[in-house]
């Protein structure tokens, strides 16, 4: 009788340690016929100083939870998703990085689209 096959018989094996750091790619390269656009102007990756996180900083950290270039982001924090692009060699907006640093603390920007939809816990 043969075996059953899992979703894992069919990807590659990837290496969880992260001694090795994948080459950037440069900017305007392309990954399956999307182009990647270049980063930013830095004028963006310096948040205002003010009390709390503003409606147009929410409305960019949601464009990039809905931009799948990176990957998929339920389950993770954006933080955790944003090291994860770095880590596969993609380029994600610097500006990302600089708003999770300066709200380390408020799951309203830590947290993926749709963190309060499902809870996730890890099993089943």
């Amino acid at each position: 009788m043969p075996r059953k096959r899992l979703i894992t018989d069919t990807l590659p094996a990837v290496k969880s340690d992260l001694r090795g750091v994948r080459p950037k790619k440069a900017a305007g390269s392309s990954v399956r016929g999307c182009t990647r656009q270049a980063p930013e102007s830095t004028s963006k990756t310096i948040p205002h100083v003010h009390g709390g996180v503003t409606e147009s900083e929410l409305q960019v950290l949601r464009t990039f939870d809905l931009n799948f270039e990176f990957g998929p982001c339920t389950g993770i924090s954006r933080k955790q998703r944003w090291n994860r692009a770095v880590h596969l060699g993609l380029t994600p907006p610097q500006h990302i990085h600089s708003l999770l640093d300066f709200y380390p603390n408020d799951p309203q920007v830590q947290q993926c689209i749709w963190y309060n939809d499902f809870k996730f816990t890890g099993g089943r």
